[in-house]
């Protein structure tokens, strides 16, 4: 078997702290490991933080049009909006794909792994009129105690972006969706 050199060697950096320090560089990366520790420590007040904690964290949820050659028809989705120290929305889907690109790359950088292909990281937010997996009703966890907010998105599919986008102002997708509530004991309570 193959012995591993050691982080610095592989890297290129003098340490650890160093080699952390430039992964920090990539944003969706960095935001995606503040949300892990904002969900461990609740406050981020070290290591200069993009999010400042958890209440950066909102769970949403959106009703989507689809349309195919039946017509339109509409899905339910659960969403993750985190806010960084500036005042910008990230959709936690959208940090998740490019993260991977950049572990991908920077594994294969260290030669840990070979070249992949990239399509292995296109990501089509389209879901079809048969997957029932997206109909509702939707239900939001709350903890017991824990302030619970809610904040619906209306979203359209652009078969141009393969994505799902904002709809335009004054959109209105009345009676397309359910949802429920279910309060679960906090784990932060004595």
């Amino acid at each position: 078997m193959k012995e591993t050199p050691p982080l610095p060697a592989l890297s290129g950096f003098k340490d650890e702290r160093d080699y952390r320090r430039s992964l920090a560089s990539n944003l969706p990366y960095k935001v995606l490991c503040d949300f892990g520790n904002a969900f461990k420590h609740r406050t981020l007040t070290q290591g200069a933080p993009v999010l400042t904690g958890i209440s950066s964290v909102k769970q949403r949820y959106a009703v989507c049009k689809f349309s195919d050659a039946q017509g339109e028809y509409f899905r339910t989705l659960k969403a993750v909006t985190l806010e960084d120290s500036a005042g910008v929305q990230h959709e936690g889907r959208r940090l998740i794909v490019p993260s991977m690109r950049f572990w991908a790359q920077e594994l294969f950088r260290m030669g840990v792994i070979p070249q992949m292909d990239a399509r292995l990281f296109e990501l089509d937010e389209f879901v079809a009129r048969s997957d029932q997996s997206y109909l509702g009703p939707l239900t939001f966890m709350g903890m017991a105690g824990e302030p619970l907010e809610f904040h619906p998105l209306s979203l359209d599919y652009s078969e141009t972006e393969r994505a799902l986008v904002l709809a335009p102002a004054g959109t209105q997708y009345v009676d397309k969706a359910e949802f429920a509530f279910e309060i679960q004991e906090s784990r932060f309570s004595p």
